[in-house]
């Protein structure tokens, strides 16, 4: 049976170990409690008859990724030893939403044995390395861990050039010099701006230097530096042997994405929950903003977006809000909506990541399309 196989397995794997060397072996199936407290280098995970040992002669974790893990490896993230498929995601709002948006295209994660790890951040890497075999090993551990990450592509940049170079001069003090080798360049911030440019200027003229400086971004530009972004992120996580696919979000972060989307009007309704407390305001409030973003989509969900992030505003519990919303959504609204979803070019990549950690996927290499 498959215990007699695991039993070889170790077998084989004590074989490597000194003979002086006393092991105590603790045989378990589903114990999140014991995973998180055993260091990881001492792990052997067991998986479709094969064992596959964790420690650093078998892995690509080097000791300060050891080090890493075991301190924020805990019981909610150990979970990604006992499943199926792995959903690797940077914060509350893609755990909190993924689950509901599975159920709604009908591929639940939990029928699926998926599991979401929040890493709470951007690094990724040694989730992706403990799941990845020496470079000269020809194992590959078969288990499908799709990465979700932002493009943080803002549709704008901080820029001098041209169109606003005399404009800005006159806000900045004479004794500045502008670097011709920086003119046209991008900055993300104002801040990284004037520190690339050594701007010095009066502080109660930040908001029309911010207003002189700040260009949006024209689809072509916007276009390409998303495709690279992408790129970039796919070809990080592409060098370790493990089954990945890299799912980047289509235009700067989750939220704005979906603000794009046919999920809209759910999040808006959402939004408006977190931010506006008195309830008799948020019927008004969300009316509002729906017909602003019908008359300019574009310009409105960014400015809706950046007056959420600058407010008080919980983006977790704005998650949560519409997870709920579309629970509580009717058979024959959740059928015209998941047909609209799966269609949507700005859902596709959180579509594309519930199919591939679901095994729905087309093989090719480490990093192949959904079906």
């Amino acid at each position: 049976g498959l215990g007699d196989v695991y039993k070889r397995q170790i077998e084989e794997y004590m074989d490597h170990l000194d003979s002086d060397v006393s092991v105590q072996f603790i045989l378990t199936s589903h114990s999140i409690a014991l995973t998180a407290s055993v260091d990881q280098r001492s792990l052997i995970y067991l998986h479709g008859g094969v064992a596959y040992p964790m420690g650093p002669s078998y892995t690509r974790l080097e000791s300060k990724d050891y080090a890493f893990l075991n301190r924020f490896l805990d019981a909610t993230k150990c979970n990604l030893f006992f499943a199926k498929g792995l959903i690797l995601v940077e914060g509350y709002s893609e755990n909190l939403l993924l689950p509901e948006l599975a159920n709604l295209i009908g591929m639940p994660l939990h029928r699926n044995g998926v599991s979401i790890v929040n890493v709470g951040g951007r690094i990724f890497e040694n989730y992706v390395k403990l799941f990845s075999r020496q470079q000269d090993s020809e194992e590959v551990i078969p288990v499908p861990i799709a990465i979700v990450r932002d493009s943080d592509i803002r549709p704008y940049a901080y820029r001098i050039n041209s169109d606003n170079r005399l404009a800005v001069e006159k806000l900045v003090s004479d004794s500045i010099s502008l670097d011709e080798d920086k003119i046209g360049k991008d900055y993300p911030t104002l801040n990284k701006l004037s520190k690339a440019f050594k701007l010095d200027f009066l502080e109660s003229k930040r908001k029309q230097l911010d207003r002189e400086t700040r260009q949006q971004l024209s689809v072509k530009e916007l276009t390409t530096k998303q495709l690279q972004k992408s790129n970039e992120l796919k070809e990080k996580y592409s060098d370790y042997n493990a089954k990945t696919q890299t799912s980047v979000s289509p235009a700067w972060t989750l939220e704005y994405s979906l603000l794009l989307s046919p999920l809209r009007d759910l999040l808006v309704r959402a939004m408006v929950n977190t931010m506006v407390k008195r309830s008799g305001e948020r019927e008004e409030k969300t009316l509002q903003i729906e017909k602003a973003l019908n008359d300019k989509p574009l310009e409105e969900a960014q400015s809706l977006y950046e007056s959420f992030g600058g407010s008080s505003a919980s983006k977790s519990e704005t998650a949560q809000y519409l997870a709920t919303e579309i629970s509580e959504l009717s058979g024959e609204e959740r059928g015209k909506l998941k047909e609209k979803v799966l269609n949507d070019s700005y859902c596709k990549y959180l579509v594309d990541a519930i199919k591939f950690a679901s095994g729905k996927f087309s093989e090719g290499n480490g990093d192949g399309e959904a079906d």
